[in-house]
């Protein structure tokens, strides 16, 4: 099956690295996505297990509330979402001003950014991430790989592809990026529930994730792989059974991993940080 092998040339790795950026940075775009019913959606029915049927089962308990923002909750009057709906350059720039630079351009796909990052997010933890889901551009070059003695290994140098992302990642206050997301929750809501989960909260699937992608094995020795280019699979059967998201992390080499979830781990202590105690 393609999706249990590591293609040399269509990496989705460089996307979770920053996972904790683009995913809470992106809720404005959600205007530029066009509504579709969630059947009628390839990457939900790629990317969701089951739909819920409205009505038949209680909505689960919300682990992690998102706490109404302060500016909402001063008057009765004001709706739960943003209050205004800002144009394609307001947007933009919105975007822009979390980074600097013009990197995140030069990585971002254009249109469909709230769904591509939803859609991404609930993907990671399966065996599959669908390429044309992503919400930013695949590395260039081609996978590395090491011959030796014992056969293919990961090469150290392939790393490097993924310098830009980490920068990227690395740019953006996790404090201001959690605050732009909180926010901007009610948009990312919507883009679950239209994924095909009505009755789920993303918040909770947001830190679920975070904490599987935490959860991943620290590799230091080089990665052994089994068949040949183009395609390749992990020769330990531990590694080849785990999900999209931790060998992706794999991937990234222990520094560049160590890297990623030292960021994961700020974004997922502002994210719980923000959830209102229980009663």
């Amino acid at each position: 099956m393609a999706s249990q092998y590591a293609r040399r040339n269509k990496s989705t790795g460089p996307w979770l690295v920053i996972l904790a950026v683009v995913v809470v940075i992106a809720g404005s775009l959600l205007i530029w996505r066009k509504l579709h019913p969630a059947a009628a959606d390839p990457a939900a029915a790629t990317t969701s297990t089951a739909v819920a049927v409205p009505g038949s089962a209680p909505a689960p308990a919300v682990e992690h509330p998102v706490a109404q923002a302060p500016a909402a909750a001063a008057s009765s009057a004001q709706p739960l979402i943003p209050l205004a709906h800002p144009g394609p350059e307001e947007t933009l720039g919105s975007l822009r001003a979390l980074f600097t630079g013009s990197l995140l351009d030069s990585l971002l796909v254009s249109g469909d950014l709230v769904q591509r990052c939803v859609s991404t997010v609930d993907a990671l933890p399966r065996q599959m991430v669908p390429l044309f889901s992503l919400p930013l551009r695949v590395p260039q070059g081609s996978f590395q790989v090491q011959q030796t003695p014992t056969g293919p290994v990961i090469s150290p140098a392939n790393a490097r592809r993924y310098e830009r992302y980490l920068r990227l990642l690395e740019q953006a206050d996790p404090h201001a990026v959690v605050a732009w997301y909180l926010q901007h929750y009610s948009l990312f809501q919507q883009a679950y529930r239209d994924l095909g989960y009505p009755h789920a909260y993303f918040n909770d699937r947001l830190v679920a994730v975070i904490d599987h992608l935490l959860a991943a094995p620290n590799v230091t020795d080089p990665v052994a792989l089994t068949s040949a280019a183009p395609l390749y699979r992990y020769a330990n059967p531990q590694l080849q059974d785990l999900s999209a998201g931790q060998k992706l992390m794999i991937r990234l080499g222990p520094a560049d991993e160590a890297r990623v979830k030292a960021r994961l781990r700020l974004i997922r202590a502002q994210l719980v940080a923000a959830s209102p105690p229980a009663g």
